[in-house]
């Protein structure tokens, strides 16, 4: 439910936003990148099965951060893929440039469908959230598909600590699902525990800034530049970098005072948003000084005889701090909270900043505490300061070393990152192994055949103990079948135990497919062959513990993972049973039935110890009148949480708003919905003939009444009633109809509630939204609604994903119970079976998703029992 309204919320904000976006992308290009990965999660398809870390940055300067995470992972462990998401188009345009060997992709939005998908194609072992980015459905997506989660270089200053505080324990459960916290310093560390953050997931790193910091001026980059710009030894360069509006006006103050007295002086003026690199030049324009842009120098052109210089190009700041003498690192005189400032002072620049400098309080206290940096507070503090540099140039070199020193005592963050990253692999080279164990109930047909046969051999065991039995049972519906060699002097009634033990079983109706009082009962048992007999009996003379007609071989052994001495998968398996066979037996519901099956995968660290319960499957046989509701509303509740450790569970498919996969066979929709996985994607995950219905066809909806709006305007057009207000009445009764309309219309086409609701709150808002821009007088009213409104319609399509891609033909499910199918690739079983992608003449990928395959005794092919995986449907 989590995730729904988080998309509610989303879609909001979206449409709420979308005329200053829409601004934006026509005015300044913004926004007209990676539609399809970001709306629908269609990022590059990941091929291979190389361990894989997904590293998202958000913008320049976490894109610059992730050359040293990059290198240092490659060094450490080069059998490792590494994918690379950014969300602006600056950040794609540098990751692309700066890393062509990885593939790099915009992030999707934090919709549930797009990060689903997303996670789908890319099947992350590690998604790494670079500083913060705590994306809700990201981090969940990751988590059910199997995958850790981890925050490098994580900070959370005082400003966002303060806005998460206030809903705490939400955020409480999101940072419960993250493996890894790596903390630039203790004050963010202690913010990530008081949301909520578990302790032993929090560690503090040191900032990797520093690592990635250049201190050598003679670097490559650094000397192209230079030489571009025509800077040369003499020169004296102040820089400033990454400003936002207002400062750019302060340098360039600074600078026009001073230059006239220092004629060496030169200014670099590096905006921080490519958006506004116009803004500063038409500010240059009327400064009436001589400037050169970035983009138009070239090295084949003469030498550059402007002293200012504007860095119109992207990606480029850290190579052009290394030209700089004096620094004044920007987004600091106004209300940003500051920029990086390590870089200038790793190039042992003397570096000043401004006042507001909360996004990088832990540094600017460092530095300030060793004397390495200066604060300014305003323009003319600046321009004092730049004076001073420029006169004393001894301090303003000793300024910088003790900048420059600090940097280098700082390094070493990288590699403990890294080093944590690769402590979550559960690659086998790291230690870490699953361990899965299956347990069945005394109702499941291998228990139930079992137990007959162990009766049979307790009878005669009772009656005569030298007796030798070897009988087999097999069970069907409504009959159960003895058959074997038994050597004894005992006398049973064979069919008695067998009725007696079946209906100890539970199994005492013959609508549970068999039942002891009425059930067929077929015996065949004939005297022990001589032959073992004769080796029997000759091993007995011999003195021999075990002789020749002893078969068989059992394997086991005895840890101290739980109080019983056994194994913790096998035993939690046996928990869930008897905690279903306890519930059945005192009929605390009236639907279940003796014949159920669980399975327990428990990860194990290096040391053997349990770290986390990675899967659960629990299959139980019920009556027709259940709803898929009521079974998993009670399982969950009533055996899943209260049976399951919650330390190791915290954070998994322990959660309140934890995601259950279904298999309700025979129940198309619901699966559908249960597994993550549209029809939009899929035509067919049911094992009985059942279709699902294609959710393209609630497209209409939306459509309907976008179409009856232009009906409406041009009435009032013909009217001549388009320059009045359309009255309320009027207005409110078209927004009853169509919204009735729109309700009844999905409620006919799709079963699934929360896609109805979906679209009757998108459709809603598009009409309320419509109703008051067409209540205006004049034309700009019914411009402004038809805008909304299309907007709208765009984005309530986008959120139920009800867009087909490609047209799709139907393909009936597999039979289970026959084994049988119809245009599948892979034949079904009754075991665990991976339903393999289905295709179409066109070959496009249909489905990917493992599926439950169980017979319930007693129901016809097309009915079979339910079950639930709470785990990873598409990772099992």
């Amino acid at each position: 439910m989590t995730s729904y309204l988080l998309n509610v919320v989303y879609l909001l904000l979206l449409v709420f936003a979308s005329p200053v976006l829409l601004y934006k992308s026509l005015r300044h290009g913004k926004y007209r990148e990676g539609w399809r990965a970001k709306f629908l999660g269609e990022v590059p398809r990941r091929h291979g099965h190389r361990y894989c870390i997904w590293w998202h940055a958000v913008s320049v300067g976490e894109v610059n951060l992730l050359a040293t995470l990059l290198a240092e992972t490659k060094r450490q462990r080069p059998d490792y893929e590494c994918v690379i998401s950014t969300t602006t188009a600056t950040g794609y345009a540098l990751a692309r440039k700066k890393y062509p060997e990885h593939s790099v992709f915009y992030c999707p939005l934090d919709f549930s469908w797009a990060v689903k998908n997303a996670v789908k194609r890319i099947r992350p072992d590690v998604l790494a959230l670079v500083e913060l980015e705590l994306w809700p459905n990201l981090i969940k997506a990751t988590k059910q598909h199997g995958g850790r989660v981890a925050v490098v270089n994580g900070r959370l200053s005082q400003h966002s600590h303060r806005g998460y505080r206030r809903v705490r324990p939400f955020w409480k459960k999101v940072l419960a699902q993250v493996d890894l916290i790596a903390a630039q310093n203790d004050e963010y560390g202690d913010r990530f525990l008081d949301l909520g953050a578990p302790e032993q997931n929090v560690y503090v790193t040191g900032s990797t800034k520093f690592d990635g910091a250049q201190t050598d001026r003679e670097n490559d980059s650094t000397i192209a530049l230079a030489q571009l710009a025509g800077i040369r030894s003499e020169d004296i360069v102040f820089l400033a970098g990454s400003t936002q509006e207002g400062e750019e006006q302060a340098a360039l103050d600074a600078y026009r005072s001073l230059s006239e007295a220092e004629p060496r002086l030169r200014l670099i003026l590096v905006p921080r948003h490519p958006e506004r690199f116009e803004n500063v030049a038409k500010l240059l324009d009327r400064s009436g000084i001589e400037w050169s842009r970035r983009s138009q120098l070239s090295s084949d052109a003469p030498e550059p005889v402007s002293r200012v210089l504007l860095v119109d190009a992207v990606g480029e700041l850290g190579a052009w701090w290394g030209t700089s003498h004096i620094a004044f690192v920007g987004g600091s005189l106004g209300s940003r909270g500051g920029q990086n400032m390590i870089e200038p002072a790793g190039y042992g620049a003397a570096v000043s900043f401004g006042p507001n400098t909360r996004n990088f309080r832990d540094i600017v206290e460092t530095l300030l505490a060793r004397d390495a940096a200066i604060v300014v507070r305003n323009r003319d503090e600046l321009r004092g300061f730049v004076q001073r540099a420029i006169a004393e140039p001894e301090w303003s070199a000793a300024l910088g070393r003790r900048a420059q020193g600090l940097v280098c005592e700082q390094r070493g963050a990288t590699k403990r990152t890294v080093d944590l990253i690769t402590r979550l692999s559960k690659h086998k080279t790291h230690g870490n192994y699953l361990f899965t164990s299956e347990s069945v109930s005394k109702g499941h047909p291998d228990k139930l055949a079992d137990q007959i046969s162990d009766g049979i051999l307790d009878a005669l065991l009772a009656e005569d103990p030298s007796s030798r039995v070897a009988c087999e049972t097999m069970v069907t519906t409504g009959l159960a079948v003895v058959a074997g060699e038994i050597t004894t002097q005992a006398y049973v009634d064979f069919r008695a135990i067998i009725r007696q033990v079946i209906n100890e079983a539970g199994y005492t109706d013959d609508s549970m497919g068999i039942s002891g009082n009425t059930c067929g009962v077929m015996v065949s048992i004939d005297g022990q062959s001589p032959d073992i007999a004769q080796g029997v009996d000759a091993d007995d003379q011999k003195g021999k513990d075990v002789g020749a007609g002893d078969q068989g071989l059992m394997f086991g052994y005895a840890c101290n993972d739980t109080p019983e001495l056994m194994p913790l998968p096998i035993a939690l398996s046996h928990r869930i049973l008897n905690r279903l066979t306890e519930a059945r037996e005192k009929e605390e519901v009236k639907w279940l039935r003796p014949d159920s099956k669980s399975q327990v995968t428990v990860e194990f660290d290096s040391e053997n110890r349990p770290v986390r319960i990675d899967t659960v499957v629990v299959s139980t046989q019920h009556s027709e009148d259940v709803t898929t509701e009521e079974i998993k509303n009670w399982v969950i509740e009533n055996v899943i949480k209260p049976e399951l450790p919650a330390d190791l569970v915290s954070g998994h498919f322990g959660r309140d708003d934890a995601d259950f996969t279904w298999e309700a066979t025979g129940k198309a929709e619901e699966l559908a919905e249960a597994a993550g996985l549209s029809a939009d994607d899929m035509d067919v995950v049911a094992t009985s003939p059942t279709r699902v219905r294609s959710w393209p066809q609630l497209a209409w909806v939306p459509s309907a009444i976008l179409l009856g709006t232009a009906l409406l305007l041009v009435a009032r057009r013909v009217s001549g009633a388009l320059d009045q207000p359309l009255p309320a009445g009027l207005l409110l009764l078209t927004i009853a109809v169509a919204s009735l309309t729109a309700w009844g219309s999905v409620r006919v086409v799709d079963s699934n509630p929360h896609a109805r609701w979906a679209i009757f709150g998108i459709s809603a808002g598009a009409l309320a939204l419509l109703g008051a821009a067409l209540s205006l007088p004049g034309t700009s009213g019914p411009v402004l609604g038809t805008l909304w409104t299309s907007i709208a319609v765009v984005i309530g399509l986008l959120a139920t994903e009800v867009i087909p891609r490609k047209r799709r033909t139907n393909v009936r499910a597999a039979d289970a119970t026959a084994g049988q199918t119809d245009e599948v690739e892979e034949p079904s079983s009754i075991e665990w079976q991976r339903l393999s992608r289905l295709r179409t003449d066109a070959g496009e990928d249909r489905l990917e998703g493992w599926v439950r395959l169980e017979c319930a005794p007693g129901q016809r092919n097309d009915v079979v029992s339910r079950s639930f995986c709470p785990t990873r449907h598409a990772s099992k």
